[in-house]
């Protein structure tokens, strides 16, 4: 990729951002392990100390990029895949590590624990060991790393897949080689069991169609077309079930199938066939929704497709900060890390800014608008156009929300308590704690105060129409 492309990088070292100017692999090893002990980080090598892009000379960037890969990722115990963007500019290269937070702390490199303070990388101290534990065990609390009881591998997960994720961690990671062939001991070398058991980041993964129903039923996703915004009645609709790695490439294949085809002749009057949108762009944002989807929501992944737009929905929130700005670089925070991990050993996932930004690259790189992205009743709602110039309508807010807005005068003052009692008593509170902060994202209401003393003021905002 080049380095004029990339969006507004950070021009500031800090808690999350490092700049290497020359591709060190010691201390690229230990500035990842600090990321990894934190909240993760973004490391950009091949950039001075004001985040200018000034590159190393090498006659192959891959070479440099394996080289750094391997040996951070050797280095570093316990061992992590990374996500490494390579980056050229007149002959000279860098590039950019996306750091998680990582979920099976404390890292070491050498036998050192180190973390970040401030803008530089140094050895723990006794107390900051102890917290960095600490921040490992709330992560074993996590929904993922929960022991799936009485759930048979053998029985309910895809063997394949499994050993395919296996294979390739052994080829990064060097995790131990199982004493045995059973897919039990697979899953603990990939760190997806827990008490003898997949955990449920394994049957998010890998569940099989036939095991959702009584597993996780939520592991689904719905493909609809219509043909026009009415929505009433749909065209074609079809339901895929199974985890996410089982998912992927048919939620792929039947977004293709569905997605129109546009028909071009090149210059030399060669034949381009191609679909309404671009198929990297479509396979990216697939790949986030069900990575990066609410597993403890009962809502299904859904891609709906119009005359003029693909549609795709998961449950969970996206940050804000990337929500308010196009170019917004976020550091790598993945709602299932463990799912994140198993996505990024399979070749599917990139990192969270990357990525998504990859996205917005491949759709004005084919001449459409870019993609529009907004937290929507629980989730998260991606717009991708398939026409150059489409008439932007305003997304209409359901019923209940529009009820709200029409019912409140701009100045009125309420509480979370009170519109879930008066507005939204039929849903649970955390629906109705959905519904404040979409009313929040879509400038309806303003936030007031904090923690058991917040509150929200509507404004002036009209309703959207329908």
């Amino acid at each position: 990729m080049n380095a004029d492309a990339l969006p507004d990088l950070p021009t500031a070292e800090g808690t999350n951002v490092a700049f290497l100017p020359t591709p060190d692999p010691d201390a690229a090893a230990r500035t990842v392990a600090a990321f990894l002990n934190g909240s993760g980080g973004l490391v950009m090598i091949g950039y001075d100390a004001t985040g200018t892009f000034t590159g190393f000379s090498d006659h192959s960037p891959e070479t440099s990029l394996q080289a750094i890969r391997q040996h951070v990722e050797h280095a570093i115990v316990p061992r992590e895949p990374l996500q490494i963007t390579p980056i050229e500019k007149d002959g000279l290269a860098a590039m950019l590590v996306e750091v998680p937070s990582g979920t099976r702390k404390p890292y070491l490199v050498e036998g050192a624990i180190y973390v970040r303070r401030g803008d530089a990388n140094k050895p723990a101290t006794p107390a900051e060991i102890s917290r960095v534990v600490a921040r490992r065990g709330r992560a074993e609390e996590r929904w993922e790393r929960q022991p799936a009881l009485d759930l048979d591998p053998d029985e309910a997960l895809s063997a394949p897949l499994i050993r395919e994720t296996y294979r390739r961690a052994v080829e990064r990671l060097d995790v131990p080689v199982t004493p045995d062939n059973r897919l039990l001991s697979f899953l603990e070398a990939l760190g997806l069991a827990a008490e003898g058991y997949p955990t449920r980041a394994a049957l998010a993964l890998f569940a099989q169609p036939d095991a959702v129903p009584r597993y996780l039923p939520q592991a689904r996703a719905q493909v609809l077309s219509f043909e026009d915004d009415t929505a009433e009645k749909p065209l074609s609709r079809r339901e895929l079930s199974g985890g996410a790695a089982v998912l992927a490439e048919p939620l792929f294949e039947a977004a293709a199938v569905t997605l129109p085809r546009i028909l071009r002749l090149t210059e030399g009057f060669q034949r381009d066939d191609r679909l309404a949108v671009p198929a990297p762009a479509l396979r990216e944002v697939l790949v986030n929704a069900l990575a990066h989807r609410d597993y403890t929501d009962s809502a299904s992944v859904s891609l709906r497709f119009f005359p003029d737009r693909v549609e795709v929905w998961n449950p969970g929130r996206m940050d804000q900060a990337f929500l308010a700005d196009d170019g917004a670089r976020l550091v790598s925070r993945p709602t299932n890390p463990d799912v994140a991990r198993a996505f990024n050993l399979l070749g599917y996932a990139e990192g969270t800014g990357i990525g998504l930004w990859r996205v917005r690259q491949a759709m004005t790189s084919a001449g459409l608008p870019p993609p529009e992205w907004r937290n929507q009743t629980g989730g998260v709602l991606l717009t991708l156009w398939t026409t150059d110039s489409p008439e932007r309508r305003p997304v209409p807010l359901a019923p209940r929300l529009a009820h709200f807005v029409s019912q409140t005068r701009p100045g009125e003052e309420i509480t979370r308590a009170e519109y879930h009692h008066t507005f939204a008593a039929e849903v649970s509170d955390r629906t109705a704690s959905n519904d404040i902060q979409e009313l929040v994202n879509e400038g309806f209401l303003r936030q007031v105060g904090s923690g058991r003393f917040t509150s929200y003021v509507r404004t002036d905002k009209a309703s959207d129409p329908s």
